[in-house]
């Protein structure tokens, strides 16, 4: 099993709006089959953990150095569910631009799944949220109706029942704060955020970045900028005047206007490191 932190705050979002174990199971089997639970990564990226070429291809829509919608119709599939479908991509992206997210961040894509499963899939929806569904509905429910990638033989729904079934062990071994009910009851979408959104739930492996560099992350801290109304430029160069655009929002935010960004200044940017 991956990346249990990221699939923690997915599960408690999930469970939030009604999904029983057995759903969220099936929803996090499949999920680990597509990308490793992995929000920022692009199809056939295996550079984990920091996933840095996938960092670059997401970052670069954000910024517009690629247009969105070359981005969406590049057949490349991406993020949690790898999503490849033109018009899915660019719903994505647009809806992480609107809500000042990264679209390789774990909570819009969260957002976003959970959307398309209530809008979209509505079979499959109420099937997640039947207390009386199993894992093995649930997770074949994902892979045929929601997910339908090339391969969806029964040694295929054989594989994904099997690891949503490790993730309906895992929910149900769950304590204390971490704890998932095994029939959820709906909260509110503040009260999820509260309980789920902290710095110890991982959505990007991020290194501290600072004048001169020009590594993956200063794409990313661009366009986060620049969707702040920072007026940067897009060149994915820690340059003098980046730095100075640096130091401006952490002043803003009450940080230590250091022109340094590290985990502090990631989380005032709105990335869960």
């Amino acid at each position: 099993m991956t990346n249990e932190t990221t699939a923690l705050y997915i599960a408690k979002a999930l469970a939030a709006e009604g999904c029983t174990t057995a759903g969220i199971a099936g929803v996090l089997g499949n999920l680990e089959a597509e990308s490793g639970v992995v929000p920022c990564r692009m199809q056939g990226d295996f550079g984990g953990p920091d996933y840095q070429k996938s960092l670059a291809y997401a970052s670069r829509a954000m910024t517009g150095a690629v247009s969105a919608e070359t981005w969406a119709k590049d057949a490349i599939g991406f993020g949690l569910a790898q999503w490849t479908y033109w018009t899915r991509k660019l719903e994505l992206l647009s809806d992480a631009k609107n809500a000042g997210q990264f679209v390789g961040d774990v909570r819009i894509q969260t957002s976003f799944l959970i959307k398309e499963l209530k809008r979209d899939y509505a079979g499959v929806w109420a099937l997640l949220t039947n207390p009386d569904a199993t894992v093995s509905l649930c997770s074949n429910a994902m892979l045929l109706k929601y997910e339908r990638p090339a391969d969806m033989s029964e040694g295929a729904q054989r594989q994904r029942c099997n690891l949503s079934v490790a993730w309906f062990n895992w929910l149900q071994n769950l304590t204390g704060d971490e704890d998932i009910p095994a029939q959820s009851v709906a909260k509110t979408s503040a009260q999820t955020a509260q309980s789920a959104g902290t710095a110890e739930t991982a959505g990007l492996h991020l290194r501290t970045i600072q004048k001169g560099l020009n590594w993956e992350e200063v794409w990313l801290l661009e366009a986060l900028l620049k969707l702040r109304g920072y007026n940067v430029l897009h060149d994915g160069m820690f340059s003098e005047g980046l730095a100075a655009k640096v130091k401006e929002f952490q002043k803003d935010a009450g940080l230590t206007d250091d022109g340094i960004v590290g985990p502090n200044t990631w989380k005032a940017l709105g990335v869960m490191t």
